[in-house]
């Protein structure tokens, strides 16, 4: 936990305000990604059943090496969020709040990537 002056400043010349802009960035940017997986998981779910459909067995596990490749994506996203959420300090009650947010978003995101399995 960072400590701050009596002018709001951390020893590191960051004040509260603009640690607590990165953070709503940074979650900001990690909604966008969210939605980018999302989008490509519903277009390669798409892809997949269209080709069981056609019964083409070297493409369907194309598409699921696509769905493994996002599924790492995805990993790769939690830990760099879970990684800015400690630079952030996230302690007050908003930025809490976001942070579940965010958080809830993931897991249903993870949900639809391991559900489709």
């Amino acid at each position: 936990m960072t400590l701050f002056n009596k002018w709001g400043h951390s020893e590191t010349g960051f004040t509260c305000e603009s640690l607590i802009e990165q953070g709503v960035a940074i979650m900001e940017t990690g909604k966008q990604m969210i939605a980018d997986i999302k989008g490509k998981l519903d277009e390669l779910e798409a892809e997949l059943d269209q080709l069981e459909k056609q019964g083409g067995g070297d493409r369907s596990t194309e598409a699921e090496r696509h769905q493994l490749a996002l599924q790492d994506v995805l990993t790769e996203l939690q830990q760099r969020i879970d990684e800015y959420h400690e630079l952030t300090g996230a302690d007050s009650v908003d930025g809490q709040a976001n942070w579940q947010q965010l958080d809830k978003d993931l897991k249903e995101l993870d949900s639809d990537l391991y559900g489709a399995n």
